[in-house]
């Protein structure tokens, strides 16, 4: 189990890597539903109730699940649609690390992992 200080510190800085993605019109979730299937359910029923075209879908999100994860160890798995590129970079700006193939497909693990690292 990781600290409440270090718990606090990693909530804001996804919540604000969320934001900065979510002014680049990415939908931003977390905790959101019980697991990631539902979570990856309910955004793709947003996506077509907003009539967003497959081209055109950018999320990035987690699960309750996740949220267990990420203040028991530090790090999340987020799911994602759009540019990885652009996902990956606004967690680095916040200070997070982040462990993703590269390729356009798979979760980016998110938090604070990287061996010798304090969370500040």
């Amino acid at each position: 189990m990781i600290s409440a200080d270090t718990q606090r510190t990693l909530k804001q800085k996804i919540t604000a890597a969320f934001l900065t993605l979510r002014r680049k019109g990415y939908i931003t979730r977390q905790a959101f539903m019980c697991c990631g299937t539902c979570a990856s359910y309910e955004i793709d029923a947003l996506w077509r109730v907003k009539g967003i075209d497959d081209d055109d879908r950018k999320a990035v999100y987690f699960s309750r699940q996740g949220e267990l994860d990420l203040l028991r160890r530090g790090d999340v798995y987020v799911n994602w649609a759009g540019n990885s590129t652009e996902i990956v970079a606004a967690m680095i700006e916040q200070g997070l690390d982040v462990d993703h193939n590269g390729k356009e497909s798979g979760a980016i693990r998110v938090g604070f992992f990287a061996k010798n690292r304090s969370a500040a």
